[in-house]
């Protein structure tokens, strides 16, 4: 007999953290959430300053925070260039 997910309650517990049963407001919720977080990663990743605390926002937090004024213009954010990696030397 093969194992399954269900015979470990971390996995399913796990698993069924990720899926959202949300309406549509909620699943597009859960989009922006996602998108903003991997652009966040994305630029932190290549030397840009990423507040910790942004990249430490969990979903709830996330839908906190957009649910009362869900506009566009909300999910902006502005950052600099930690360290310039343009001036390598080998």
């Amino acid at each position: 007999m093969e194992p399954s997910f269900d015979d470990v309650p971390e996995v399913v517990g796990w698993m069924s953290s990720m899926v959202d049963r949300g309406g549509r407001a909620s699943q597009e919720s859960h989009r922006l959430f996602l998108a903003r977080r991997t652009a966040l990663e994305m630029l932190r990743d290549r030397g840009y300053s990423v507040p910790e605390s942004e990249l430490a926002r969990t979903l709830p937090e996330f839908r906190a925070w957009w649910a009362p004024e869900p506009e566009i213009e909300r999910l902006t954010f502005s950052t600099f260039l930690a360290s310039d990696h343009s001036d390598k030397r080998n």
